[in-house]
């Protein structure tokens, strides 16, 4: 009989979404729960348990840190219950972190306008981890798709500490806002930086980019206008289909890049 969290983990597998898996390796005293205990970690949310208390909290931050920073592989951290974490059990514990996130594209969005709201669910649902924010609140009123994760930051520090690797696409309701978003991003090391946008837009950025003494280089790291530019879209949920598919379609040349070649 197969347990939650390997059912789960199966599942994350398939849809192209991260997760940690946290085991109890080794114990000392006394501890929440016993050696071999585990428990899977995503960025919304947990599958089992390693008993609950700060120990859990701690294990799940540190989870969602691996899988933001776009890390990958096997981690080992051990925890002292009692002078680190303040809990009554008094033992030590040491908890493995197996990263699973090699195949996943975390993608930072920036504006919760129509289109973003009308984005989120689709690259939630084809397997990018989003990390969405916005400084207007009243416009995270639904629920949060599964896979995605809010950010409560300013976004111009979000787009400024952006983790090797990341993508960002940005598309707030401010094109000045936008503009230091592109300037932070490009000072980072993401690996994709998309801006929505008219042609008119993207030529006007391009030019104050240049007058910002920008090399042509960081330039050219700046795609916009967003989406499949031959598809005449108009309405949020078209231009937001047109964004997906070209995300995917640049998805799969970068993981295509990758793979090893046959010599």
């Amino acid at each position: 009989m197969f347990s939650k969290w390997s059912q789960a983990l199966a599942q994350l597998m398939e849809s192209g979404r991260a997760g940690v898996l946290v085991t109890q390796i080794s114990d000392r005293g006394s501890s929440p729960r016993s050696r071999g205990s585990k428990m899977l970690v995503t960025l919304d949310g947990t599958i089992e348990s390693l008993g609950g208390g700060h120990l859990e909290f701690e294990a799940i931050n540190y989870a969602r840190e691996l899988i933001e920073a776009g890390r990958d592989g096997v981690f080992e951290r051990s925890y002292s219950l009692g002078s680190e974490l303040g809990q009554c059990c008094g033992g030590e514990v040491r908890l493995l972190f197996e990263v699973f996130n090699s195949q996943v594209i975390q993608l930072y969005l920036f504006g919760a306008g129509h289109v973003a709201q009308a984005l989120v669910p689709l690259l939630a649902g084809l397997g990018f981890n989003v990390h969405w924010t916005d400084d207007r609140d009243e416009l995270f009123v639904a629920p949060i798709p599964a896979g995605v994760e809010r950010l409560e930051r300013d976004p111009v520090d979000v787009a400024a500490t952006l983790p090797a690797g990341a993508w960002a696409v940005i598309m707030t309701h401010d094109h000045q806002l936008d503009f230091e978003l592109v300037i932070a991003a490009l000072e980072s090391p993401a690996s994709y930086l998309g801006m929505i946008g008219s042609a008119t837009k993207a030529r006007r950025f391009l030019q104050r980019l240049e007058q910002r003494d920008i090399t042509p280089a960081q330039r050219e790291r700046l795609i916009t206008p967003l989406g499949l530019v031959h598809l005449k879209t108009k309405t949020p949920l078209e231009i937001a289909v047109s964004i997906a598919a070209d995300l995917m379609h640049r998805r799969q040349l970068a993981l295509s890049a990758q793979e090893p070649k046959c010599e």
